[in-house]
């Protein structure tokens, strides 16, 4: 499997591992982390500067942003692809 490490550690102690305070906080932060760099972007590169009349057309535009960010925005974490090309060529 590329993109994955193995480790030599037995079964248990990685369970134990993953089960931790310490891990659980450390992973919520990580998730926490990638969404407000995800929110900055979106404000960005999509909202700041625009007026929307209604609700229904902001949504529609932040439909728009999440179509685009997966399938046209290349992303320099993963080698300057789509999330989407990706995911497709990691299979």
């Amino acid at each position: 499997m590329r993109g994955v490490k193995h480790c030599h550690e037995s079964t248990g102690r990685m369970k134990k591992h993953r089960d931790s305070h310490e891990f659980k906080v450390t992973a919520a932060k990580m998730a926490t982390a990638h969404m407000e760099s995800f929110f900055h972007t979106m404000k960005a590169e999509w909202i700041r500067g625009r007026i929307f009349a209604t609700f229904a057309e902001l949504e529609a535009a932040l439909t728009a942003y999440i179509r685009f960010y997966n399938h046209h925005r290349l992303h320099s974490g993963i080698n300057y692809h789509t999330p989407e090309e990706y995911e497709r060529v990691m299979a």
